[in-house]
């Protein structure tokens, strides 16, 4: 797969390495300048998960809080990205560092239901990208949405992360059964219920 385009590897990064984007002002340009991003949810993820238990990352971004959790010893890691360019670093990060087998990654965002949607993505942040089930002439319903419920029995995940830019409540309805069914499980959600994130037609 190889390095990106217009792209920068960065060493050293809490134990692995990533490729960010150089014209990504906001998460690129955090971890270029203090390899690290989110310090207080960096120091969540290291002090409360383990060695051998899975972790699910919704809203994944380049595969940040992914590689960490690989790096912090787990037996399995599953990334949701929707965005293709993001995802395309995803990929490239979880290869870069050797974590094919334990990171398996996914092109969709996650939601209460499976339907069609498709993502825009803000000017200045690569990490503000937003679903939508309105198509346009030049952006057509290109995604299904994942639904953790289906894809994980309870029991089966230890943390879950969530930063899906307002959308993480529709996530969190999405795995109902699977929070219910694992009353110890670790969860970190970003602060903002925006509107959902989303615009339904």
């Amino acid at each position: 797969m190889g390095q990106p385009d217009n792209s920068t590897l960065i060493e050293g990064v809490q134990g692995f390495k990533m490729y960010v984007r150089n014209d990504d002002s906001v998460i690129s340009g955090a971890i270029s300048r203090g390899k690290v991003w989110e310090e207080e949810g960096t120091k969540v993820v290291k002090e409360n998960f383990k060695p051998g238990q899975a972790f699910v990352d919704g809203g994944a971004h380049f595969g940040y809080y992914s590689l960490l959790a690989a790096t912090l010893g787990a037996r399995r890691v599953v990334a949701f990205e929707p965005d293709k360019q993001n995802y395309g670093y995803l990929a490239a990060n979880v290869e870069l560092n050797g974590f094919k087998k334990v990171i398996e990654t996914h092109p969709a965002p996650l939601w209460e239901d499976r339907r069609e949607m498709r993502v825009s993505r803000g000017d200045m942040n690569t990490g503000d990208t937003r679903g939508h089930f309105d198509a346009l002439p030049d952006a057509p319903l290109d995604l299904t949405s994942e639904v953790l419920d289906e894809l994980f029995e309870p029991g089966s995940v230890d943390f879950i992360k969530l930063d899906c830019q307002g959308a993480d409540i529709k996530a969190l309805f999405g795995a109902r059964k699977l929070l219910k069914g694992t009353p110890a499980m670790g969860l970190m959600v970003e602060k903002m219920f925006w509107e959902y994130g989303h615009t339904e037609a």
